[in-house]
């Protein structure tokens, strides 16, 4: 009864089919999943055979689990729209998703909107925004105006309208209305900002002159109105003027909210004070990994002592996925300007050979901490010089190194001491 019942089948396609059609069909069968895309398409086009969404799906569907990715794209429409198939949206994402990983454009952009909609999944605006900028990077336009939009609602992503009005402008540049009336919009709001900026300069500029001179009383109201225009200058001195308490209370809430307001405009100074308020919990909830965010901003400004705190978020997966080679650059950086801390982190990462070990560099990082007085790479040197590490070995120069580590408080160097260098008397009989 099968065997009848399939060629009856077989039949009925080859009166309703093409040659060109029966050729896609005989390959398809046989597991080829170029002919099994090809003949998803003339089914889903009604081209050489009878127009039929299922068994366009069906053919989609055999070609995608072979890894097509052009079928996966399809495949997923279908399910997005219910074309032949029940619809689906979680089934219509995993397809997607899947061609999108493949660097197909429209997945790309598909997978984006519905993570951004909440659709077959839930709404996750980072997901739909690390979407869109590949999708943006790839000069999809659609991916360029929600880019934008992204930015300008600070949705996945930190608000930032200058973002936003250059990825406007760009796809406004590929003759996209939408993103010409939104670019045209925020250069309005722009244009409305810069005078009030040239306002709050002047301000700025009286305040901070009696700032200058300690008249807090009457810097302060001038300093405030300007950081409330959007001046980011007089915003980091408002937040300094809070966390020290002049002239004013000292409010730590207060302090972290105009330190993250200049730091969204890209002041270096306050980038690293908010990212230590959100390390410490100080004036906001504790988040590491804002905290390692804003010390990237502020590192990626070539603030030494931010590039020293962000490799060491890094070095031990802070805030942020742990990441030994990036940082050893951010170390390097940092060490490089002189900050002693970071130079103790480049001897700890050739020490352990996290990137590259090597002994020798260790020891000259150790010492270039050393001599600013940093209390843990003394140490280090007083043990390198005990043992010979990157260094002639010698017992009696190591005492003097690890006794001052000691000074400074290290128990290592005193219990280092203790073990080696504190003979046991031999207790009489």
């Amino acid at each position: 009864m099968i065997m009848i019942r399939t060629f009856i089948t077989t039949v009925f396609l080859s009166l309703c089919v093409t040659a060109m059609a029966q050729k896609y069909l005989k390959a398809a069968q046989k597991g080829d999943a170029d002919a099994q895309y090809r003949l998803a398409q003339n089914y889903l086009k009604g081209k050489d055979v009878r127009q039929d969404s299922k068994q366009a799906v069906h053919w989609f569907q055999q070609a995608a689990e072979q890894g097509h990715t052009e079928a996966q794209y399809y495949l997923g429409v279908a399910y997005l729209y219910g074309d032949g198939v029940a619809s689906d949206p979680a089934k219509a994402l995993s397809w997607f998703e899947k061609a999108a990983e493949k660097e197909h454009v429209a997945s790309i952009q598909q997978t984006a909107d519905l993570y951004y909609e909440g659709k077959g999944c839930a709404q996750d605006y980072k997901k739909a925004f690390d979407w869109y900028q590949k999708g943006a990077e790839k000069n999809n336009v659609a991916s360029m105006v929600k880019l934008g939009d992204c930015y300008y609602e600070g949705k996945g992503t930190f608000q930032d309208e200058k973002e936003a009005r250059e990825w406007w402008k760009k796809a406004a540049a590929k003759n996209n209305k939408e993103a010409k009336q939104k670019y045209n919009d925020a250069m309005k709001r722009y244009e409305a900002m810069k005078k009030e900026a040239d306002q709050a300069a002047k301000i700025f500029s009286e305040g901070k002159a009696a700032y200058t001179q300690r008249k807090y009383d009457v810097a302060l109201p001038l300093i405030h109105k300007a950081a409330q225009l959007g001046l980011s200058k007089a915003q980091l001195y408002l937040a300094i003027c809070y966390d020290e308490g002049r002239g004013i209370d000292k409010d730590m809430s207060q302090a972290a909210y105009w330190y993250e307001k200049a730091a969204e405009q890209y002041e270096t100074v306050a980038q690293y004070h908010i990212a230590y308020c959100y390390e410490n919990g100080i004036g906001v909830a504790q988040n590491m990994e804002r905290a390692a965010y804003w010390y990237k901003q502020s590192a990626e400004a070539d603030f030494a002592l931010s590039q020293c705190i962000y490799g060491k978020c890094l070095y031990e997966g802070r805030g942020v996925q742990q990441d030994y080679k990036e940082a050893y650059e951010w170390f390097t950086k940092a060490a490089n300007q002189g900050v002693a801390e970071a130079q103790y982190m480049l001897g700890i990462t050739f020490e352990e050979g996290k990137v590259i070990k090597n002994i020798d560099k260790a020891a000259y990082w150790y010492g270039k901490a050393m001599e600013q007085g940093h209390t843990e790479a003394t140490y280090k040197m007083g043990v390198f010089t005990y043992y010979g590490k990157g260094m002639k070995h010698s017992k009696k120069k190591a005492l003097p190194i690890l006794q001052l580590a000691a000074s400074k408080g290290s128990t290592d160097a005193e219990l280092f001491i203790a073990e080696k260098y504190t003979k046991k008397k031999k207790s009489k009989k």
